[in-house]
């Protein structure tokens, strides 16, 4: 039997499109938990934020691309919505993403994003009614920061090393389109294959 494959799928709420970077394969299910919506990179655009049965938390943007520091590990199963907020009240009013587990830990990170930066669903149902309401204003953040839309399109590629390390080859301001870092690795391999075969079939 295959194995099944675990998504978060994103679409534009616009278009009905779905994004390029979506799906987004992760390591287990999601359980009961909804996503949650912030800018965790602090480039202004947002981040979907959830956690699976596979111990980690991802926060990732329409590109399909993780923020910074992400994925978080828990060592336990994430059964819970990640919440979303300025927890500790530091200077930098920087937003911390929480979440429980199934076992009882509770975790908290620090993040490049505001709690005056975009912050969409905060937790889950939306909000702290649970209202489930996405125009229910939040007590912080913004709906959008960014001046202009997300730009996930794929460059040509010209050259091996340029091969990309799964996904879109997106880019928002200050963050660069992933490049594998095994790509020189396979080409060697490659080549020492046919080098390989060469000999054998001379030996002959």
């Amino acid at each position: 039997a295959e194995r099944a494959q675990q998504l978060v799928a994103l679409w534009s709420g616009k278009t009905g499109a779905m994004f390029p970077g979506s799906p987004i394969v992760i390591e287990d299910y999601t359980f009961l938990a909804n996503p949650t919506i912030a800018d965790v990179s602090g480039d202004d655009y947002p981040e979907v934020i959830v956690g699976s049965g596979g111990y980690f938390v991802h926060a990732a943007d329409a590109c399909g691309r993780e923020a910074p520091g992400f994925p978080k590990f828990t060592n336990g199963w994430v059964t819970a919505a990640v919440a979303i907020g300025d927890v500790d009240g530091d200077a930098e009013r920087s937003l911390e993403v929480v979440v429980g587990t199934r076992e009882g830990y509770l975790f908290a990170w620090h993040t490049k994003g505001k709690d005056s930066g975009v912050v969409q669903w905060e937790s889950m149902h939306h909000d702290n009614a649970n209202t489930g309401n996405y125009a229910t204003k939040l007590d912080q953040g913004v709906l959008k920061r960014a001046a202009t839309p997300i730009d996930c399109s794929v460059p040509v590629v010209t050259e091996p090393d340029q091969l990309l390390a799964g996904g879109c080859g997106c880019a928002s301001p200050g963050r660069k389109a992933p490049v594998a870092p095994l790509a020189g690795l396979g080409i060697g391999l490659a080549a020492l294959a046919v080098a390989r075969l060469r000999s054998r079939r001379r030996a002959v």
